[in-house]
């Protein structure tokens, strides 16, 4: 009877305020809760570009290092291979890192820069790096190549300009937009240019190559593909060249090259064909020795800032002794290494989730890594970093398996063997991210089957299988459902069902049997701009390998919001409210029927997770409070936070991410 008494008192205590329809006061009026600041798991400093510029004499290189997060100033270390001199430069915060880059005819490297709409530039022989601010109106400067004429092409990102700088002078020429104007995600993914005419390929929903006469003016649209189909154009030193694969419709899986020449596209009709135009006469470009090795695994700093790059050259190379043991230290085999001392910064937590075996699993943000935090232990073990921007994160089979961006990438980590990528030395790199020695290992694109680019969600079916859901982007809208069969090792998908209703929430019902794929609509630019009116929740059937229900349940509602199972077969849903934009409404939905059993308004919005706890209940915040929800649809306030976030759960402890600190609300989960 006492214990029965305690867990009451308990539950009373966690749960100050339990109402069938709550207010704004109430959620005004909740307590504050005491949050610990466990630990910070990760600070690091992103790396973004190791570049290898050869110098004016002709044997000798710089390297150019990029590291740069979020609102930091970008970092870039300037490095004489043949002194180990290491110069740093910080440029402006609004800049990111090089995307497109080009040489010009002396030698000096013209770098687009990612954000800020600006170009750098680097002259090997003095050192010095060159600042074009703002150079154009626009996001990015994208795709950078130096013409026939020998004047370097820029094309920019989001509306697909083009514009010329003279090497000479840094004049700059503006062309404007090339190809049709657009209202989504354009992309200047490559630029070609000749003595007459700039040739761009300008994607992707719809991709045309288009040739601009720089005389006139005038432009014309070439070719013309769809958005997952793949156009590029191709710089070479007398002429440039363009290529199509198609991806879609009835030329699948075919390929098309082509001539650009005096404004035309001209294809080509056998792969040794000479080009339509004249020859030139031999250039004058500075000699260059072969590029160096470069190890870079360990470039990545850790807390204390260091970081270091080894290198080898060519002639070091040949000077090994034949008979020396593949294990010999990477100094005995030509490599050098150069240190230098970055500023690093703590890295926000993104994701967080409980292991099996009670252990805390997490995501910092922007690829720089995951972490496992041993409640028990009070103890925090960085494992590294993969090639993945993470979104979702399952457990089965033992493994824990990863899914995000880019591509939809999934991979599989066995907690129980040693993370292998970043461990490697020069000479012994860490196995290949898809080699089956890699762990974790990635074992497919989802983005491949599905065209999706994030996979925002992933879970474990009952048939063994992990499914996803994923967002369209660049080449397509909408969203997919994909999955992996670990037994097989094969990955398949689902596309069309999706094409105008991207991926909102995910998760599974009646023991795995079902999943349940929440959407939103979206807006289709190569149909006019059509989106439907109203989003559906999905139920795939896992034995039959198909969508079974299509459920619209809320008229007019355009996202049906987050989901998790309630009661069995009973899915409790978080969606924006159409009456009140500052608020929200909570709805239960039946997977058998597609019955709606309730719907209520409530106030504030959802955001932060919205989860199963240990409990029972449903885990959330509500206009900045975190609240358990009952199957029923009760809501019982918890407490507010400053910062919301995932939520994960240690005995009574709740754990959140949101921030550079792993976070602790002690003692607020009710004994069941």
């Amino acid at each position: 009877m006492k214990a029965i008494l305690a867990a009451v008192v308990v539950l009373t205590c966690c749960s100050a305020v339990l109402a069938q329809e709550i207010t704004a006061e109430m959620l005004q009026q909740a307590p504050a809760l005491k949050v610990d600041n466990v630990c910070i798991p990760v600070q690091t400093m992103r790396l973004h570009n190791v570049i290898t510029v050869p110098n004016p004499d002709g044997k000798t290189h710089d390297l150019l290092v990029f590291y740069k997060y979020k609102s930091e100033p970008t970092q870039v270390f300037i490095i004489e291979l043949a002194t180990g001199e290491v110069k740093k430069e910080l440029l402006n915060p609004a800049y990111s890192n090089p995307w497109g880059m080009a040489y010009s005819r002396d030698g000096r490297l013209f770098m687009g820069m990612w954000s800020g709409s600006a170009m750098l530039i680097y002259d090997p022989a003095t050192n010095k790096l060159t600042d074009m601010p703002k150079v154009v109106d626009d996001t990015a400067t994208e795709s950078v190549t130096l013409g026939t004429d020998g004047k370097i092409y820029v094309g920019t990102f989001r509306q697909c300009k083009a514009f010329q700088i003279d090497p000479d002078t840094l004049k700059v020429t503006h062309y404007g937009v090339l190809g049709p104007k657009r209202d989504y995600l354009g992309y200047a993914y490559s630029i070609a240019a000749d003595d007459d005419y700039v040739y761009m390929a300008a994607g992707k929903i719809p991709w045309t190559l288009v040739a601009y006469e720089k005389k006139t003016g005038r432009q014309e649209i070439l070719v013309e593909a769809q958005g997952e189909d793949y156009i590029s154009v191709g710089q070479m030193r007398d002429g440039c060249t363009a290529s199509v694969s198609y991806n879609v419709g009835p030329l699948k899986g075919t390929r098309k090259n082509y001539w650009l020449y005096q404004g035309k596209a001209i294809e080509k009709k056998d792969p040794n064909e000479a080009p339509p135009w004249p020859k030139r006469p031999a250039g004058t470009e500075p000699p260059r020795a072969p590029n160096p090795e470069i190890f870079s695994e360990r470039a990545v700093p850790g807390p204390d800032g260091m970081a270091e790059i080894w290198f080898r050259t060519a002639e070091a190379k040949a000077a090994v002794p034949k008979d020396l043991p593949k294990d010999a230290p990477p100094e005995q085999q030509g490599w050098r290494k150069i240190t230098f001392k970055v500023d690093v910064v703590p890295i926000t937590i993104n994701r967080l989730s409980e292991m099996p075996d009670g252990r805390l699993f997490g995501t910092v943000d922007m690829y720089q890594g995951h972490f496992v935090y041993d409640p028990a232990k009070r103890q925090c073990t960085f494992l590294g970093r993969i090639s993945l921007s993470h979104y979702g994160t399952t457990f089965a089979h033992g493994k824990v398996y990863l899914s995000g961006y880019p591509n939809s990438q999934i991979y599989e980590y066995d907690p129980t063997k040693p993370w292998t990528p970043g461990s490697g030395l020069p000479g012994r790199p860490a196995p290949r991210e898809d080699d089956k020695a890699s762990n974790p290992r990635r074992l497919a694109y989802w983005g491949h089957i599905i065209s999706t680019h994030h996979m925002r969600a992933v879970v474990a079916g009952a048939d063994g299988k992990i499914y996803g859901g994923g967002h369209a982007e660049r080449s397509a809208v909408g969203g997919g459902l994909g999955w992996w069969d670990p037994k097989e090792e094969k990955a398949g998908g689902l596309r069309e069902p999706f094409l105008l209703y991207d991926v909102a929430g995910l998760c599974t019902a009646e023991g795995g049997r079902k999943i349940i794929y929440s959407s939103h609509t979206v807006r289709d630019p190569a149909r006019n701009n059509y989106e439907p009116p109203q989003a559906k929740i999905f139920v795939f059937d896992v034995d039959q390998g198909k969508i079974v229900r299509e459920i619209e349940p809320v008229p007019g509602l355009k996202n049906t919001g987050s989901v998790v199972e309630g009661k069995p077969g009973k899915i409790l849903a978080a969606a924006a409210s159409l009456k009140n934009p500052e608020g929200s409404i909570l709805y239960q939905v039946d997977v058998g029927t597609g019955q709606v059993d309730f719907i209520k308004e409530l106030p504030g919005k959802f955001g932060g997770d919205f989860r199963k706890g240990p409990d029972g209940m449903t885990w959330t915040f509500l206009g900045g409070v975190l609240v358990r929800i009952s199957d029923e649809g009760r809501i019982h306030i918890v407490g507010k936070v400053e910062r919301g976030g995932r939520i994960a759960f240690a005995g009574r402890d709740v754990y959140l991410s949101g921030d550079i600190h792993l976070r602790r609300i002690p003692d607020v989960v009710p004994v069941r």
